[in-house]
């Protein structure tokens, strides 16, 4: 398969390709300034290159440790019986509310968090056990996503 990908990659190609890996920031302006073509040209290289599977992905890599969001599923016990309607309207007041849920069983809703850290998701988590009227919550935080949509908030 290395071969396959290797035919249509000539000596500008290779250079692209070794500016890209030192700087992959480095506009097409100045790659093209150092292979001798006008930046429209390392543009639709670059975009060839992407089509082939040469170039697979551009990436960042942290030197620092970032924040990411902190997200937990609720299991909500409320006092009373909230109509589906009502949890929808209470839920919505909060942001931090991914999705909701009523389920089955002695749980009366399950209700997606997703916050900016531990403490947006205290209070985000206290406010809908106060607007659902909850005597009972639990809580059980994720970790990673292995299956799903791609456009989740969840890492």
């Amino acid at each position: 398969m290395a071969d396959d990908l290797n035919a249509g990659i000539d000596r500008v190609d290779e250079a692209i390709l070794m500016h890209l890996q030192q700087d992959g920031r480095a506009s097409y302006k100045a790659i093209g300034a150092r292979v001798g073509l006008s930046a429209s040209a390392v543009n639709r290289r670059v975009f060839r290159l992407l089509s082939s599977g040469a170039i697979r992905r551009f990436t960042v890599e942290v030197g620092i440790p970032v924040e990411s969001r902190v997200e937990g599923l609720v299991e909500v016990y409320s006092r009373t019986t909230l109509p589906p309607d009502v949890l929808a309207e209470r839920l919505g007041a909060i942001p931090e509310v991914v999705s909701a849920f009523t389920v089955t069983g002695d749980v009366d809703a399950v209700v997606h968090l997703s916050a900016e850290h531990n403490a947006a998701f205290e209070a985000a988590l206290e406010k809908l056990r106060v607007d659902l009227k909850a005597h009972r919550t639990r809580t059980v935080m994720l970790l990673r996503q292995v299956v799903g949509s791609e456009h989740s908030t969840t890492m």
